[in-house]
């Protein structure tokens, strides 16, 4: 199948601000390629802050521009990834003009929006076909091989709606056991360098401004503070990567797209502390 997955864009209070990259996507883009399908990936929240009207900004590509990428690329299955309830107006948006467009084109929503509201993306926006609650590799490329079937029902954490048009929704119970399975992020899909640029733009953690990127070396944490939402997207059990697979990653970002920081985005790095030493011992001597 040919799949276009769309990160979608963002309101912000301000026009300055630190981008970095949307990890989420990448992946995405990178287990759905390696499961054999057709994919472009875009990040439509790369683009300059314009004032939206209400003293806020909205920071994306032009809605135009992404309707032409639908246009000329033609894709059966269009996924978007949404964060904030803020972006959801914009992802609808999307939806609504890929419909447009084609009604025959699948539309799929996830993120972490749709992991904390669960079905309020299908009840808000009738064009959008299905959504997938939390980590969303497995189930996206599940759902892929579904589309047409009707075999949906069996499908770990989507939502869709049934045939006498009510919403149902599949909570999600699996994930991801052995992380190093996971291919790297797909970092050739999307636009790096502005990616990397934005460590030159804003200051994050006090690194200084130098080309950067992001790496994730685990997933979730096992502590369940009532502020923190990752237990929605990762589960409440935390999985790690090996060492020698964040290295290897780290080779590449460095030796391959020129990265000069790198922003661990662990919710707990430090859980396994023998982990974590031995990943540094090896950055040391690599």
């Amino acid at each position: 199948m040919k799949v276009l997955i769309i990160g979608s864009p963002i309101r912000a209070a301000s026009s300055g601000f630190h981008i970095h990259e949307l990890l989420g996507i990448e992946y995405l883009a990178a287990y759905t390629r390696h499961a054999g399908h057709d994919v472009q990936a875009l990040d439509a929240s790369l683009a300059p802050a314009v004032p939206d009207g209400d003293g806020t900004f909205y920071v994306g590509v032009p809605m135009e521009q992404i309707s032409q990428l639908v246009r000329d690329g033609r894709p059966d299955v269009v996924g978007l990834s949404c964060h904030y309830e803020f972006s959801a107006p914009y992802a609808y948006d999307i939806v609504r003009r890929v419909k447009a467009i084609d009604p025959k084109i699948v539309t799929v929503m996830g993120g972490l929006f749709v992991s904390v509201n669960t079905t309020k993306p299908l009840i808000d926006c009738d064009e959008l076909d299905y959504a997938l609650v939390g980590e969303g590799e497995t189930s996206f490329v599940n759902l892929l091989s579904a589309i047409g079937t009707g075999q949906i029902d069996s499908i770990d954490g989507v939502i869709f709606r049934a045939d006498d048009g009510r919403i149902k929704y599949n909570p999600k119970k699996t994930y991801i056991e052995d992380l190093d399975n996971v291919p790297f992020p797909a970092r050739d899909l999307v636009d790096i360098n502005t990616y990397m640029r934005g460590g030159f733009d804003y200051q994050l953690y006090g690194l200084g401004y130098r080309p950067s990127l992001s790496l994730l070396t685990s997933r979730s944490c096992p502590m369940g503070c009532t502020f923190c939402n990752m237990k929605l997207v990762h589960g409440r059990r935390w999985r790690h990567r090996s060492a020698d697979n964040c290295v290897e990653e780290l080779k590449e970002m460095v030796g391959r797209w020129g990265a000069q920081h790198v922003h661990i985005m662990d919710d707990f790095f430090t859980l396994r502390i023998d982990r974590a030493k031995e990943f540094c011992r090896q950055v040391i001597n690599s």
